[in-house]
Formats: C-alpha cells, sequence, structure tokens
C-alpha cells in the first residue's frame, strides 16, 4: 500500500514492527490458521478444521474385515468483530513538536497489542487446557516443571515444539532450584546468575506477565449419576446436513452429577477414569482431569470427553454410577501453564483495508509477522482542531483445538496428583 507517514512516524512504525515480530511469544508457538478472508467472511467467520486422526491397528496375515470408516473429527472455530484488537492515541500539533512523544505512543501501543494478543492466548489456555498437575507446595523446583513433561510423555503427545509459561516469582524459583545444583553446566549458572531459563525436559520455557488465575473450587462431595456417560465419535455421515459434515466434537460432552456447584474453570478427576496413551492405549496409572467448560445445576459441560473404545479412546473406563468426584483446584492460585504448538491455533484474519485508500485523510500500512499474525498502522488527520489519531490494528482469536495436549501446573493445592 501507499506509505505516507513522515518520517518520525515511519522510524516509529519500522520499531514497533520488529517489537510485534519479537514479543508475540505466544503466538509464534501456536498454529496460526489464516484462510483466505474472503472465504473466511463467506463461511460465516466459522470454519471447521481437522482433528488429529487416529486409525486402529490388527494383527496377522489377513486383514479381512479390519478395515474401517476413518472417524473424521473436526473442531469449529470462528472468528468476529468483537476479536478486533486496537490500540490508539491522538497527538496534537503541538505534542508532535516532541518527535519522542510519537514514538513513544507508537511503542507503547504495539506493546499493549502484544500483551492483549498473548494474555487472550493465555486465558484461553488457563481456561480450558485439561492436562492438570497439582504440588501441596509453591513451584520451585526443577521436579515439579517436570511433571509436566511426564504427562505429555505418558500420553504419547508429540516430543516436539513443548512450551512452557511462568509469571516472573516461578521464575526466580526455578531459576534458583537450577543455580543451586551441583554441575557444571553454563546454563544452570546463567539461571541463577542471570534468571535465564534453560530447557525444562522437552519444553522451552519462557517467563510471562500475562497469567491469570485458576479460582478455588467451593465443592465438596459430588458423584456421578448415571452410568455409561462417554462419547462414541463415528465415522462420517453422508446424510448429515452439508452445512455440518464431521461434526463430531471430541472436546467437550455434558455430564450430569448428583448436585454440582461446579463453576467453569473447576478441574475435578472421577474415580477409577485414568488417562491412557494415544495410540498405544495403556493405561497410565494417572486419573484422568477434567475441566468444567459450563456449570449447571446438576448437568455440566466438561473437556476433554470421555472417550472409552475406538481409535480416539482417552480413558481406562467409563465412569461408574456414584463414581466420586474430587476436586482439584482447591485454592486461588497463578498456574504454571504449559502447551504442545498444535494444541493452540490462532485463527487470525486481514481487514480490507483498501476501502480506506481513497480516503485523502486516512494513511495506513500493514505488516505480517514471519508466522503469519498481521498488525495494521492507520493515521488519519482532523484540521478543526489540529491533531492527528492513530490506530495499531490486528485481528484474531485463540481456540484450545485439542485440549489433551495443554494444561496447568497448579501450586499449593490440598493434594498432589
Amino acid at each position: 500500500m501507499a506509505n505516507s507517514l513522515t518520517k518520525v512516524e515511519q522510524i516509529a512504525w519500522e520499531e514497533a514492527c520488529e517489537a510485534f515480530e519479537n514479543n508475540n511469544i505466544f503466538a509464534q508457538n501456536s498454529e496460526i490458521y489464516k484462510p483466505n478472508a474472503g472465504y473466511a467472511e463467506q463461511a460465516g467467520q466459522t470454519i471447521r478444521i481437522p482433528y488429529a486422526n487416529q486409525i486402529e491397528s490388527s494383527t496377522g496375515l489377513s486383514v479381512s474385515g479390519a478395515y474401517k470408516d476413518i472417524i473424521d473429527v473436526s473442531v469449529p472455530i470462528s472468528l468476529a468483530a468483537g476479536d478486533i484488537k486496537n490500540s490508539s492515541f491522538t497527538v496534537t500539533a503541538i505534542e508532535g513538536n516532541f518527535e519522542r512523544r510519537i514514538k513513544d505512543s507508537v511503542n507503547a501501543a504495539v506493546r499493549k497489542l502484544s500483551s492483549d494478543v498473548s494474555k487472550d492466548i493465555s486465558d484461553t489456555i488457563i481456561a480450558k487446557g485439561a492436562l492438570i498437575g497439582a504440588e501441596t507446595t509453591a513451584l520451585t523446583s526443577y521436579s515439579h516443571f517436570a511433571k509436566a513433561d511426564a504427562m505429555l510423555d505418558e500420553t504419547e503427545a508429540n516430543a516436539s515444539d513443548r512450551y512452557m509459561y511462568l509469571d516472573p516469582r516461578m521464575a526466580m524459583g526455578l531459576a534458583n532450584d537450577l543455580g543451586m545444583r551441583q554441575t557444571d553446566n553454563s546454563r544452570d549458572h546463567d539461571a541463577y546468575s542471570k534468571s535465564q531459563l534453560p530447557d525444562v525436559g522437552a519444553f522451552q520455557v519462557h517467563k510471562t506477565g500475562s497469567l491469570g488465575q485458576v479460582t478455588a473450587s467451593s465443592v465438596t462431595s459430588v458423584t456421578v449419576n448415571g452410568a455409561n456417560q462417554d462419547v462414541d465419535p463415528v465415522a462420517y455421515n453422508s446424510d448429515a446436513a452439508a452445512s455440518a459434515p464431521n461434526s463430531d466434537d471430541i472436546r467437550t460432552q455434558s455430564l450430569i452429577l448428583s448436585a454440582s456447584t461446579y463453576v467453569t474453570g473447576d478441574v475435578f478427576t472421577i474415580a477409577g477414569v485414568n488417562r491412557v496413551g494415544r495410540d498405544t492405549k495403556v493405561d497410565t496409572g494417572q486419573l484422568q482431569t477434567f475441566r468444567v467448560i459450563a456449570g449447571g445445576a446438576t448437568t455440566i459441560t466438561i473437556s476433554p470427553a470421555i472417550v472409552a473404545a475406538g481409535p480416539y479412546q482417552n480413558v481406562t473406563a467409563k465412569p461408574a454410577n456414584s463414581a466420586a468426584c474430587t476436586i482439584i483446584n482447591t485454592d486461588t492460585v497463578t498456574p504454571a501453564v504449559f502447551t504442545t504448538k498444535d494444541a493452540v491455533t490462532l485463527f487470525a484474519s486481514d481487514l480490507n483495508m483498501s476501502l480506506l485508500e481513497g480516503s485523502a485523510r486516512i494513511i495506513l500500512d500493514t505488516y505480517t509477522t514471519s508466522s503469519g499474525l498481521s498488525i495494521a498502522f492507520l493515521r488519519e488527520g482532523e484540521i478543526t482542531g489540529l491533531t492527528v489519531n492513530h490506530r495499531l490494528t490486528t485481528w484474531c482469536k485463540p481456540n484450545v483445538v485439542d485440549p489433551s495436549r495443554c494444561g496447568l501446573l497448579l501450586p499449593s493445592q490440598n493434594a498432589a496428583i
């Protein structure tokens, strides 16, 4: 696009683009889905993307009778006008005499946008990540954080592209623990002297101030009300409405309880329902953790769905009638957040800024990061008050597409898990 920014604005914009590229660590560590903007608009800004296929195996020389239809599972993701993120400010002709004011304002605006994108992604993982570990103490040692690596290994998640995010206090505790170890590892020394965090297991570790909290639950004694509450994904049905193909979404299901004060965000386990490996289907010996996506009087929505058989099996058994549910989040805390890259998809799109090119008062430029996230810079002059409005805009929304590949480590709970 034509660019008529002032020299000061151009320099500020170039610095802002570099900062937007470097500061969006959460976005860089997520899959970014950016379809043709016209296609997304025609689809009503809601698109279904495929969940990783899983297929069963057989043994023996003959595979007669072993051919089965592929069970396609898809995840709906959406993007709306309310997902547009903006940071804007006004500079008067008097204020513009101080060139640094413009540079500082542009830099502050892009920092805020980067922070908003990161906070949006971290809040989404905190709300919907279903792989949960808990400790009775603060998270301060390598073994605490390595538990997340072990949980992903048990469920046979991809060994690469794993990321962990710690708040500054957790990062300080981990740096102290690594620095106190009697090793000759320069990264352990840097952890102590410079607070530079090395990898934990297969995780790249990042320090961030974007993490929210998990609120303590008030639930005490609750049981499952009714046996055989699970989900059985089926192969694609050609008779289904063309507007909703492959509609199985095994991220969530309804669960009926004896009584419930469970609220959105709660974490719980069900007696007798253990996690299994994705491919081997071997019992990990660990209870499956569930998140409450929507609370209710007796019926709640949980994630992940309970799948007790077939290629998408994720637990050892269906919950029995009257099986005890145990709450995990007994105290309000800031968690450590971990994820694999394929667990979170950032649905991004461009706004059609070319519609504004004919306006004599509006000047704009755009930039797209190496990961595919775009940012637009717009300036509009107003002669009556001798002011210039500046707006920085990006459009994206995070989605947890696989809740069993991301989750939380909760410190200071009543029981470890």
